[in-house]
C-alpha cells in the first residue's frame, strides 16, 4: 500500500515537473515575443513626427540614423541639438518633396536596396531623375545603386570663357553663381571680379574688391556674404579680408588676420567657424593656422600643420574631419596630405596624391 503511495507521489512529481517546463518554455516564448514586439515598436522618446514639405511621416530615431554618414544620420544622430521641433505638433520640418521622402523611408525601414533600386529605374526619365538628386540630397545613393568607380561616365569638356585673362585668383561658389576674385594678368594685380551665371553659363562682370589680389583665398560664410582672405599686393602678403554682399554686390572691409598670408587654403570647420590654413608670407612658407568665429568676427590661431604649406588646397571631408591637399613646403612640391580631426583640432597625416601638387584646387 505504502509503495502504491510512493509511486503515485513519485508520478505526480514528474508531471508536475514536466507541466513547469512546459510552462517555463511558454513564458521564455512569450517573452521572446514581446521583446521582439517592443523592438518593433519604439519607445515614444525613440519616435520622430516628421513633416516633409507638407506629408506626414513617423519613424524611429535608429530608422533614420540607419547610415550614419548620411544627411538623415547627421540630422538626427549627432546634430540633432540644432533640430527645431514645431511647438504645435512636435514634428521636425525638412523643407524636400515629401512624396519622394516614401520612397527614401521603406528604403531605410526595409534596407532592402535592389527592390529600391529596381523601383527607381522603372520609373519614367524625369521622375527617375528627380528621385536619384533626393538620395543624392540625403546622401543615400550610394546606398541604393552601390558605388561606381568615381570616373565612370566622368569627361571635361571646355567650359565659358571669362571676360579677362587671369590666374592666381580666387573662387567661390554660391546659390546659383560662381565668382572669381583678382588675380593677375600679365603683369597687373586685379581688384575685379567676375561672376558665371549656372543657368546661362555666362561670365559677367562684377564689383571691385576695395584691394587688387593675387593669390588670395575665398569662401562662402553664408547664403549672402563671401569671405575674400589675404593675398599679395604689389609684392608684399596681405593680413587683410574682404566680405562682400551677395544681395547688395558691394564689398566692406573684414577683420584682419594674424599673419599675412598668399595662396592660403581656406575651409569651413562648422557654421561658426572658418579656418585658414598655411599659404606663405616674406619669411616662407607657413605652417600655422587660425580660426574666424563668425560670431565674434575676429581671428585667433589655430593648430599647427605637421608641414609647412604653400599653395595647398582644403575641403571639409564631413562634421569630423578636414582634408588638405598638397603644397609647397619651400624646397619643393608636396605629394603628402594631411587630416584635421576638428573636435581635438589635431592634424594626423593623410593619404598621398599620386602626384606632387601646388596651387591645386579640391572640391
Amino acid at each position: 500500500m505504502f509503495k502504491d503511495l510512493a509511486a503515485q507521489r513519485a508520478r505526480g512529481e514528474a508531471e508536475l515537473a514536466a507541466l513547469r517546463e512546459i510552462v517555463d518554455r511558454d513564458r521564455a516564448a512569450v517573452d521572446d515575443e514581446k521583446a521582439k514586439l517592443k523592438a518593433a515598436m519604439p519607445s515614444f522618446d525613440e519616435r520622430v513626427q516628421l513633416n516633409v514639405g507638407g506629408v506626414r511621416y513617423e519613424s524611429s530615431r535608429s530608422m533614420l540614423t540607419r547610415f550614419e554618414d548620411t544627411m538623415l544620420g547627421r540630422m538626427f544622430g549627432r546634430c540633432d541639438l540644432m533640430l527645431q521641433a514645431d511647438p504645435d505638433d512636435g514634428s521636425v520640418f525638412i523643407d524636400r518633396d515629401g512624396g519622394r521622402f516614401g520612397l527614401i523611408l521603406d528604403f531605410l525601414r526595409d534596407g532592402d536596396a535592389s527592390n529600391v533600386a529596381a523601383t527607381i529605374r522603372g520609373l519614367p526619365e524625369v521622375q527617375r531623375q528627380a528621385m536619384v538628386h533626393e538620395l543624392d540630397f540625403f546622401g543615400l545613393e550610394a546606398a541604393v545603386f552601390g558605388v561606381a568607380p568615381w570616373f565612370e561616365g566622368a569627361a571635361f569638356s571646355t567650359g565659358p570663357e571669362m571676360n579677362t585673362v587671369l590666374h592666381w585668383c580666387g573662387a567661390v561658389h554660391s546659390g546659383r553663381r560662381v565668382f572669381a576674385f583678382g588675380g593677375r594678368g600679365g603683369s597687373i594685380n586685379f581688384s575685379l571680379t567676375a561672376v558665371l551665371d549656372l543657368d546661362s553659363m555666362v561670365f559677367t562682370a562684377g564689383p571691385d574688391m576695395l584691394s587688387a589680389r593675387v593669390a588670395l583665398s575665398a569662401i562662402a560664410i553664408d547664403a549672402r556674404r563671401v569671405l575674400v582672405v589675404g593675398g599679395s599686393s604689389q609684392g608684399h602678403c596681405l593680413n587683410t579680408t574682404e566680405i562682400m554682399d551677395l544681395e547688395t554686390l558691394t564689398f566692406s572691409a573684414g577683420p584682419i588676420m594674424q599673419s599675412e598670408r598668399a595662396s592660403a587654403a581656406v575651409v569651413a570647420l562648422d557654421a561658426r567657424r572658418i579656418l585658414v590654413v598655411g599659404g606663405e608670407n616674406e619669411d616662407g612658407a607657413l605652417a600655422t593656422t587660425e580660426v574666424m568665429d563668425l560670431d565674434t568676427m575676429a581671428f585667433t590661431p589655430g593648430p599647427d600643420l605637421l608641414s609647412p604649406r604653400d599653395g595647398c588646397a582644403a575641403v571639409r571631408l564631413d562634421a569630423r574631419r578636414c582634408l588638405v591637399v598638397g603644397g609647397h613646403d619651400g624646397r619643393s612640391n608636396m605629394y603628402s596630405t594631411e587630416v584635421l580631426d576638428i573636435a581635438t583640432m589635431t592634424f594626423t597625416a593623410g593619404p598621398l596624391v599620386g602626384s606632387q601638387r601646388n596651387g591645386c584646387a579640391v572640391v
